[in-house]
């Protein structure tokens, strides 16, 4: 019992100073329990589930939370959204449930990635703008069909 409390004492300081998701959360609490608790792994699983119950942790709020920050501070497609949530150990579904339900305008939010960039670009031909502003786009993760669109519309 000492242990289960040893435990929950540090994942409550982890999650109240971050969010995380379920595979990260997991993840260090089995870094703790190799550096302090000798590999007693037990306890993970119904920690895990006493930490779900109070709502420390929620894969779906997290991608939302995720999403959020994502397009306000670094925007991204959704391509990479997608790929980066999957990096963090969130399960397809509730990732692609996830993308379904955010409104994400990715002509409008491309439009203004391109215009901050396409400042430097003024001294090429046209055909090296358009180049770099196709690599530029799909290495933020939009979808071939933005990056027409949004091509189409900056470049007339």
């Amino acid at each position: 019992m000492e242990s289960y409390n040893k435990m929950l004492d540090y994942a409550l300081v982890l999650a109240t100073a971050k969010r995380y998701s379920c595979a990260q959360m997991e993840k260090k609490l089995m870094k703790f329990c190799d550096l302090n608790l000798d590999g007693n792994y037990e306890l993970i699983d119904k920690l895990m589930k006493r930490l779900q119950e109070l709502a420390y942790i929620d894969d779906y709020q997290y991608c939302k939370d995720f999403i959020s920050d994502r397009v306000k501070f670094k925007p991204r497609g959704k391509l990479l959204l997608r790929q980066e949530l999957l990096c963090k150990g969130i399960n397809i579904d509730i990732v692609e449930g996830v993308l379904d339900d955010v409104m994400i305008d990715e002509v409008e939010m491309g439009e203004e990635l391109l215009n901050k960039r396409t400042q430097n670009w003024t001294k090429y031909p046209e055909i090296k703008q358009k180049e770099r502003a196709l690599r530029y786009l799909s290495s933020k993760g939009f979808t071939r069909e933005t990056i027409y669109t949004l091509l189409e519309r900056c470049y007339r």
